[in-house]
């Protein structure tokens, strides 16, 4: 008797019985999940539990989930990516990383992405994030060189799957940007330009690296047809880089008017803000080359007044942060940009704490100030380092352009100056134009504004046939 007494004993020190709980009850399905309601009970029990509590793991993943569903979605992939690390509850890991990966479809912290999905074993996961897992540590492989790595996990991936098609894109670009020959890159890209299977953003990716590279093979007519065959997506107001790239083709072709059409498309409102110091340097040159020397050296000067104020400001080393035009140029595309969404992202989140996270119990809320606090002094350093990088090209953008445009006015000079000396006495109006509006027409039928812009035509007059008129 006293034998199984002492075994009972030991048995009730091994496995003690807990009262129920707000993570046991919603487990149970004795409660529905109500965010405002157990986000701030949910907290409570977790930092008042010992971890090896069997509901410890449910309860943080039903926090992440609270907080996700309530709009703190980076404090929620905190919460999901404990548990997926800390496994205190191996059961719950499918649906933490269901909800991490819901929140890495957004801006995020692609630190955090590399931390969590970067080190999970593959083989023990349901086959629904398995993939998305898998392209993330192909990725990470990829970046640091590590290519038999990153193809052994690519080649795990499904076939015609969107990872799978996302996997050949990041292998073709990291082939670009180590110096392949377009000749081997194009075969490879057109492939995947034309995948049914793949994710439309990749398919327009490809697109556009094959209209690239096939121009800067100066195959231009191949080039042409490249950029033609883009497919923006439905209502998108289009892309003032793709036109002006595509102007600079058909210029490289002696389509001149055509390029010019192009550039007129590019004076379009919704084009207004773009940064294209570009557009001015080839309109001043076809004018240059129709011998239209005063609209030359307009199209020549009219970058210099746009961005007068930035270039000074360049020329006297002032902070390219405080300029305005570099900023927004710089924000717009590539790592800055995702960089910046993750802070806008962040500090959207941790204005709504400001207003709201009294209603979710001071703990709750106190532990959320401390992790927006984090969260926005990393995403502002993250965002700062890599606006830095494409400030300067922004500004060398800017600078290149400006060099050659006053080439082009000088030029523009000469020629005015040895026809001035030709026509003595003559005078030509500053204000005369190389074309009006009888010059441009909209022949719309019936489509979305922007589907006709490549179609404008300008009729522009050769004058280098006249005797260099102006």
């Amino acid at each position: 008797m006293i034998a199984l007494a002492s075994i009972a004993l030991v048995a009730l020190t091994v496995e003690p019985a807990y009262p129920p709980s707000v993570a046991e009850r919603l487990f149970k399905g004795e409660e529905r999940l109500d965010p405002a309601e157990h986000a701030g009970k949910l907290y409570g029990f977790i930092v008042g539990t010992d971890p090896t509590h069997p509901m410890f793991g449910r309860a943080q993943l039903y926090l992440a989930q609270s907080l996700q569903r309530l709009g703190y979605t980076q404090a929620a992939a905190v919460w999901y990516a404990r548990l997926a690390t800390e496994r205190s509850d191996p059961e719950a890991l499918p649906e933490a990383l269901a909800g991490l990966l819901q929140i890495f479809e957004g801006a995020h912290d692609e630190v955090l992405e590399q931390q969590v999905l970067g080190v999970l074993d593959v083989g023990s996961l349901p086959k629904s994030v398995a993939a998305r897992v898998r392209l993330t540590q192909g990725l990470i492989d990829l970046k640091a060189g590590r290519d038999a790595w990153a193809k052994t996990q690519f080649g795990l991936l499904p076939p015609g799957s969107p990872e799978a098609a996302l996997a050949r894109h990041a292998v073709l670009v990291t082939r670009v940007k180590r110096g392949e020959s377009a000749a081997k890159l194009l075969p490879p890209f057109k492939a995947l330009a034309t995948d049914a299977s793949a994710p439309a953003p990749v398919r327009l990716e490809a697109q556009l690296a094959v209209a690239r590279l096939t121009y800067e093979s100066k195959e231009f007519d191949g080039a042409l047809e490249a950029y033609r065959a883009v497919k923006l997506p439905e209502l998108d107001p289009g892309r003032p880089a793709l036109y002006l790239e595509e102007a600079w083709t058909k210029y490289r072709l002696s389509q001149n008017q055509a390029a010019m059409a192009v550039l007129v498309t590019l004076d379009a409102p919704s084009f207004e803000d773009a940064f294209l110091p570009d557009k001015y340097l080839l309109k001043a040159q076809i004018y240059m080359e129709k011998c239209h020397y005063l609209p030359a050296r307009r199209a020549a000067r009219q970058l210099l007044r746009r961005f007068a104020g930035t270039l000074d400001a360049i020329e006297a080393r002032a902070p390219l942060a405080e300029q305005a035009v570099l900023s927004k140029a710089a924000l717009a595309k590539g790592p800055a940009q995702k960089a910046q969404g993750l802070f806008e992202r962040v500090q959207a989140e941790r204005d709504q704490l400001a207003r709201d996270g009294a209603g979710l119990g001071k703990a709750l809320n106190e532990h959320l100030k401390a992790v927006y606090g984090t969260a926005y002094a990393e995403a502002a350093r993250s965002r700062d380092a890599r606006l830095d990088h494409a400030l300067e090209v922004e500004a060398n953008r800017l600078l290149d352009a400006a060099e050659q445009v006053r080439l082009v006015e000088y030029e523009v000079g000469l020629k005015l100056n040895a026809r001035a000396a030709a026509h003595e006495g003559e005078l030509v109006p500053e204000s005369q134009d190389a074309y009006g509006p009888e010059d441009v027409s909209y022949n719309f039928s019936g489509e979305y504004w922007n589907d006709e812009l490549r179609d404008i035509r300008i009729d522009l007059e050769d004058r280098c046939r006249e005797g260099n008129k102006t």
